[in-house]
């Protein structure tokens, strides 16, 4: 019998794929997956973010505790956690390098994004 496949179910094969040979990640420890323009954002229940995609020139792992909301432009990445902390990661003209404002980001309740830029609201 033949199963037809959607697009959806391409992509999410092709991320397990992509999450279990080139990552090294277990899909089955796998709680969120964020698409952006330029790649993939995963995060597992061992509260690991890994990313990938054409912009992100390595795979990057970090681990953030109690992620909240996840944000993304084209080609940076925004996470707020629970306790309100901001962290951003990819391409620094768009969003990805806040040094220059990270003490202003303090008690954050919110974040949302655009194509280029972040918006944090506290």
């Amino acid at each position: 019998m033949i199963t037809e496949v959607t697009i959806n179910d391409f992509v999410i094969f092709s991320i397990i794929i992509i999450l279990e040979t080139k990552l090294h990640a277990n899909k089955t420890n796998i709680k969120d997956i964020y698409t952006f323009r330029s790649g993939f954002i995963a995060i597992d229940y061992d509260d690991n973010v890994i990313t990938w995609g054409k912009f992100i020139h390595d795979n990057i792992t970090l681990q953030i505790k109690n992620i909240k909301k996840v944000c993304t432009t084209e080609f940076a990445c925004v996470a707020i956690t629970s306790d309100g902390n901001v962290i951003t990661w990819g391409h620094p003209l768009y969003g990805g390098d806040i040094s220059y404002i990270q003490s202003y980001l303090k008690n954050i309740k919110d974040i949302y994004s655009n194509t280029f830029n972040f918006a944090a609201i506290n």
